[in-house]
């Protein structure tokens, strides 16, 4: 039950702390598909890191595959909490069933993002809900040794202190809006 708690608090504290900031003031922008999108950028993000075995630049003690779903779950939860989504209380076994497939088939990193990006593309067509997302990410972490947690404490952290996510300078002209 632990992972459901914290999935359920930080989608409540990413959520809420996006509102308060404005990156959801300009909802026009903000669809639910556009959303999906810069999640899927997320993980694209991920695949060059992996692929050219590069550190992050914003994280440089980590590497850029972890930061990268630790920022795609971050928006997933963003997501969530917009839609006033509860994670599923068995996401525990969700995110067990997706590690016992990637212990079985042992599938290289290209795979396990490609099945991430498939997940958000089912969410977008409503073919599931986000919970299934955060099982995967949560799951591909684990199996590829990666500490998602501590990445989303230092991304969050991070990005809290970033001019460039300050709604001042995002209301600039070329600021950035999402």
């Amino acid at each position: 039950m632990y992972i459901v708690e914290y999935y359920q608090n930080l989608m409540s504290l990413v959520h809420t702390h996006n509102v308060q900031v404005g990156w959801w003031d300009n909802r026009d922008k903000w669809t639910h598909l556009t959303k999906l999108m810069l999640t899927v950028s997320e993980v694209s993000e991920a695949m060059e890191g992996d692929r050219k075995d590069l550190m992050d630049d914003k994280l440089p003690h980590r590497k850029m595959l972890e930061v990268e779903l630790a920022d795609a779950l971050i928006r997933t939860v963003d997501l969530m909490g917009h839609n006033n989504a509860n994670i599923v209380s068995d996401l525990h076994q969700i995110v067990a069933h997706s590690r016992r497939l990637m212990d079985e088939h042992q599938p290289p990193v290209p795979v396990i993002l490609f099945q991430i990006v498939d997940d958000i593309v089912m969410w977008g067509r409503g073919e599931h809900n986000g919970d299934v997302v955060i099982a995967t990410i949560h799951a591909a972490c684990d199996y590829l040794g990666l500490d998602l947690k501590t990445a989303i404490e230092e991304k969050r952290a991070y990005n809290a202190l970033r001019a460039d996510h300050k709604r001042e300078n995002r209301a600039k002209e070329h600021g950035k809006s999402y």
